[in-house]
């Protein structure tokens, strides 16, 4: 009998793995991405990556409402490879999403000038977001 529990333990431990190992990987958007469209699942993440050098002043900002499409999770920054603790330095603004819903979402995002009261820049980056089941 203890034979039999071990065997039906592994097997279960087996499947967890799996289900667990199985969730999609979330959809990396990149700048070389500008005006296209990406397909994900509903549940899957999506994360924007654009170039960003904060110490200018220069942010990217979403210039789009959020529908119901896409849930905002957040707003991470990472610096430069090998950037350290160096001032300056530029690196990657992700604007982190799980998608909620089947739909398309389209998001915009512009390059706002230090002192521009928020006002975007000629510079931007779009995509759709395209979601199903």
């Amino acid at each position: 009998m203890s034979n039999l529990r071990r065997v039906i333990q592994l097997v279960l431990l087996a499947l967890v793995a799996c289900v667990a190992g199985c969730a999609r990987a979330p959809m990396i958007v990149t700048q070389q991405m500008h005006d296209s469209t990406v397909e994900v699942e509903v549940g899957q993440a999506v994360d924007v990556e654009l170039a960003e050098n904060p110490s200018t002043g220069w942010l990217w900002k979403l210039q789009t409402p959020i529908t119901g499409i896409l849930d905002p999770k957040g707003v991470s920054f990472t610096s430069g490879q090998g950037a350290g603790r160096r001032v300056g330095v530029g690196g990657l603004r992700v604007f982190h999403y799980r998608s909620t819903a089947a739909g398309e979402a389209r998001l915009v995002y512009a390059l706002v000038p230090p002192g521009s009261g928020g006002k975007p820049s000629d510079q931007t980056f779009t995509v759709s977001v395209r979601v199903g089941r």
